[in-house]
């Protein structure tokens, strides 16, 4: 590359804007590796925009429905396993630094960078991102009983209520604080169906 690609890579930062994945414990209570989940199977149902996957941990099945918003910067997601009641299968928000490298993320300075979690709504978070002279929204909004924690600088986990055996929420990211509440999960799945259809 040359010096005027490089430039404009890094400066701006460019934006990660965050990571939505799963936190998954063993029965031992480690946290989990690639080589722990078996079956694994994913497909797409392109008419009805929703990627279905499977797979089994430590034995038990973990099926997830995943859609992404139309008309928002937003995914929805829901996981049905007998391990969400558990905490063993959470979902895990991560905010990192911006950085010029291909990864477009920086996990090792959180103090370079600032979030703010508020909750307006029981069953909904907010966080104000602030980078350098950057800054954007993201919402979660999860489904009945679920609760979110603070677990680390810049790291939230949503867990489902005990004995639940499904955790469903939605994501959305904006330039500006959100107006109004942040769409539920069957309201995505609902845009993404009237959408694609």
């Amino acid at each position: 590359r040359t010096p005027e690609i490089n430039w404009l890579r890094a400066n701006p930062h460019r934006l990660h804007l965050g990571r939505i994945g799963f936190r998954l414990t063993r029965a031992d209570g480690s946290a989990a590796t690639p080589s722990d989940l078996t079956e694994i199977r994913q497909t797409l149902d392109l008419w009805n925009a929703v990627i279905v996957s499977h797979f089994r941990f430590e034995g038990e099945p973990v099926d997830v429905e995943t859609v992404s918003h139309p008309a928002m910067d937003g995914v929805g997601v829901s996981i049905k396993s007998p391990l969400v009641g558990t905490g063993r299968v959470a979902i895990e928000f991560r905010f990192p630094y911006g950085t010029g490298q291909t990864t477009a993320a920086d996990w090792t300075k959180p103090e370079a960078h600032q979030t703010v979690r508020a909750q307006p709504y029981p069953d909904e978070a907010r966080f104000a991102r602030a980078i350098d002279a950057d800054s954007y929204h993201a919402a979660v909004r999860w489904g009945a009983g679920g609760a979110m924690t603070d677990a680390g600088a810049h790291t939230y986990v949503l867990s489902a209520a005990a004995g639940s055996e499904t955790l469903a929420f939605t994501s959305v990211f904006t330039p500006k604080p959100a107006g109004g509440r942040s769409p539920a999960f069957d309201d995505t799945v609902s845009a993404a169906r009237a959408h694609w259809n």
